[in-house]
């Protein structure tokens, strides 16, 4: 695993497909990617969805089409942002960093991405990426603290 500190200056270049970042308002970096992609992020979290229309619904129950119900874990969310980044996708995450590993390594798989970018000033979290094999990441990079 090739791991690089960025600067501040360097954090939105190329060379990692997903960034990651906490889900928090409060975060210096969450604000400046939702600043920097058009407030992508307080639409996605902060406004309300619209629900599937009347219509739609009435066409379900007439042709008896079974309705799935997709289970998404509440902990991460992951947009596609290659239209306002140079990379291809951001997941946020809530839950404590210890589950922030797994859940980015088994989204990485099914991404078939190994480049990664973190967005955080603990060190803390840092400590757990570098704690995993080696062979976890191509590329890990992470934004030094300000």
């Amino acid at each position: 695993m090739n791991v690089a500190e960025l600067s501040t200056y360097d954090a939105f270049s190329q060379g990692a497909d997903l960034w990651v970042v906490q889900n928090n308002f409060n975060n210096k970096w969450w604000n400046e990617l939702d600043w920097r992609s058009g407030f992508l992020l307080s639409r996605c979290l902060y406004f309300n969805k619209k629900m599937a229309l009347t219509q739609i619904n009435e066409i379900v129950k007439a042709t008896e089409l079974p309705v799935l119900n997709y289970k998404q874990d509440e902990n991460f969310l992951l947009l596609g942002t290659s239209e306002h980044f140079k990379n291809k996708w951001l997941l946020l995450w809530n839950e404590s960093p210890e589950a922030l590993v797994p859940q980015l390594l088994k989204t990485c798989d099914s991404l078939q991405t190994k480049s990664v970018r973190l967005f955080s000033d603990s060190q803390n979290i840092l400590s757990l990426f570098e704690s995993r094999p080696k062979t976890s990441f191509v590329d890990f990079s992470f934004i030094e603290k300000t």
